[in-house]
């Protein structure tokens, strides 16, 4: 199965929760948090997973795909 991401603009993705009924602080904190993750505040890789579960990090991508038969699109969105 292949992953396929949807980007949108956080200003359209501000639109869509709106539009859906998203509280207003609920919407800038989401955006705040999508903001740091687009300028790299995440992006650190750190030992800190392979310390709690004994296990090494690996992408988003390669969960992703280990786990594509679980995730399902939701009708409508």
């Amino acid at each position: 199965a292949v992953i396929q991401p949807v980007e949108e603009t956080t200003e359209a993705a501000e639109e869509r929760m709106r539009n859906t009924g998203a509280p207003e602080g609920f919407i800038e904190y989401f955006s705040n948090i999508g903001r740091s993750i687009m300028k790299g505040d995440t992006a650190l890789v750190t030992d800190v997973v392979a310390r709690i579960t004994g296990r090494q990090p690996r992408s988003l991508d390669a969960f992703l795909t280990e786990h594509a038969p679980l995730l399902q699109r939701v009708a409508g969105q």
